[in-house]
């Protein structure tokens, strides 16, 4: 895992093995972003912990990081899945994943990170507000929970 980025990478460790340990199977998929495999072009799949990886090439675009492969692995999984967890908001890569779970009826939980706090909306004030409301907003109400670490 690419632990440098913090407190989302471990504790989705955490609740992916916390899972594992009592039997479920956990599939995560994930960018390559800081991870030990983050020069491969093609998905390196690990088991790590219990826990099987896929740690999908990534570029950086306008919006964040991209991986349409993630969204691939992501679709496939969703046809095994009695429930999803995502990690954050404004992901471009995001809106394909939510509409695939929506499609298959699968419940998914957000754990937010302060995604949704004052904080980041005043970062890049009108570009946030534009996407949640035509994006987000959306994908936020059709959740089955919200995992909220910082006030809404």
């Amino acid at each position: 895992p690419a632990w440098q980025f913090g407190r989302p990478v471990r504790f989705t460790h955490e609740i992916a093995t916390g899972l594992a340990a009592r039997g479920y199977q956990v599939n995560v998929g994930t960018t390559s972003c800081g991870a030990p495999a983050e020069a491969n072009t093609d998905v390196m799949t690990r088991v790590v912990d219990g826990v099987t990886v896929s740690y999908c090439p990534w570029s950086r675009r306008l919006f964040g990081l991209m991986s349409p492969v993630m969204q691939d692995v992501a679709r496939h999984c969703s046809t095994q899945a009695a429930v999803a967890h995502v990690t954050g908001v404004w992901r471009p890569s995001g809106k394909r994943v939510y509409t695939d779970l929506n499609a298959r009826k699968v419940p998914y939980v957000i754990s937010l990170w302060g995604d949704l706090s004052q904080y980041s909306f005043h970062r890049g004030r009108l570009k946030q507000s534009f996407i949640f409301y035509l994006l987000e907003r959306g994908v936020a109400n059709r959740a089955a929970a919200l995992d909220a670490t910082a006030p809404l």
